[in-house]
């Protein structure tokens, strides 16, 4: 099963966010504004909410992107920011924790919600973990 997500300037960060972890329920995504690289500023009293839509942050038009499970953490941190101007950061499932992915980030998404799933099967006590058949992104290893 290939695995994508279109990513539509109207779309809100709580729907990336959700749709995301759908498709890799092993990975979560943050979203960061970086004051200094976006002149922009939030509405009035509001934080970096859930609600606002992607394309609020870009500088000119944005353009729909999509994320599809053989790109590497680096590569979706970079396209969000670049078509969005908005940071986003990968972060793994290790048992009940969240791990950032900077070390990792030129795994696969696949094989980073792999990872986690394993991760955590593991440290919840269950060893029989499903071996992985990675079918697309060899450079990891």
């Amino acid at each position: 099963m290939n695995k994508e997500l279109l990513i539509l300037p109207e779309h809100t960060l709580g729907f990336v966010k959700n749709e995301f972890t759908t498709l890799f329920p092993h990975l979560k995504l943050e979203f960061y504004l970086d004051n200094k690289e976006n002149p922009k500023k939030l509405p009035e009293g509001r934080d970096l909410s859930i609600e606002l839509p992607i394309g609020y942050f870009t500088k000119s038009i944005a353009t729909e992107v999509c994320i599809y499970e053989a790109m590497t953490v680096a590569e979706v941190e970079m396209i969000i920011f670049d078509r969005f101007n908005i940071r986003v950061k990968v972060y793994r499932r290790s048992g009940v924790s969240w791990l950032e992915t900077a070390i990792t980030q030129d795994w696969s998404l696949d094989y980073q919600n792999w990872q986690g799933e394993s991760t955590s099967k593991y440290l919840s006590g269950n060893t029989q973990t499903k071996e992985y058949n990675h079918k697309i992104d060899e450079s990891h290893n």
